[in-house]
């Protein structure tokens, strides 16, 4: 699995459920009705992209900037307290509230720019750009991302219920999809004495893997239970 994809699969399932482009109204309503941890992971992802590309000038002129307190809150939770430093004091520029809307925040921005003929003598965030790569140090964003959600799955979801399957010679197992891959849950669960094993596997395609794997074991004389 490349650096990257397990975390895009995250957030993909919401990317279209928020819009950046209503306001900051609009964007906290839909940010309540999305899982919390994929919508700041989202923000996060969204602020890396647009600073990697146009620096924090070019995120809080654009309507992305709308995202800022979320994306801060997201790099916390990832435990990127490196990054989310920077975020903040990059933040700070605009006082002690925060400007969501974009419409308000550009008079600060015309404000915040200094004379000169470089990016370097006129970008109020010139050194915060250069701060915030350097602050996910040897390993970058995505692979830090995908990290996070390997380590943490139960933040980012809610446990699918197990589907259980047994043998008439006594032989049980169980699958539970998720939205990165599945588990396999191997042996009965009624013997306090022999818990069954519990195994996870990473797909690209958990819902196809597991429906084979069920196929699979249905021929073999396995009955789905309850």
């Amino acid at each position: 699995m490349k650096p990257g994809q397990l975390y895009l699969s995250v957030i993909q399932p919401i990317s279209k459920q928020l819009s950046v482009a209503d306001g900051g109204e609009t964007f906290l309503i839909q940010f309540d009705e999305v899982t919390e941890a994929q919508g700041l992971l989202l923000a996060a992802h969204w602020l890396h992209g647009e600073v990697s590309s146009g620096g924090f000038q070019g995120f809080f002129g654009s309507a992305l900037g709308v995202v800022a307190p979320e994306a801060l809150r997201g790099f916390e939770l990832m435990r990127m307290s490196k990054a989310a430093e920077v975020v903040k004091s990059a933040m700070a520029k605009f006082g002690k509230l925060y400007l969501r809307e974009k419409i308000e925040r550009q008079p600060k921005l015309d404000k915040l720019k200094k004379p000169g003929a470089t990016r370097q003598e006129t970008d109020p965030f010139f050194s915060h750009d250069a701060q915030f790569q350097a602050g996910f140090g040897p390993a970058d964003f995505a692979t830090q991302a995908d990290a996070f959600v390997r380590e943490h799955p139960n933040v980012f979801f809610r446990p699918a219920a197990w589907r259980a399957f047994a043998h008439p010679d006594g032989r049980a197992w169980a699958v539970r999809v998720g939205a990165t891959g599945f588990e396999l849950r191997i042996g009965p669960t009624d013997d306090p004495n022999d818990p069954p094993v519990i195994r996870a596997r990473e797909s690209k395609a958990p819902e196809a893997e597991a429906a084979r794997l069920i196929k699979e074991q249905l021929a073999e004389g396995f009955l789905a239970r309850g």
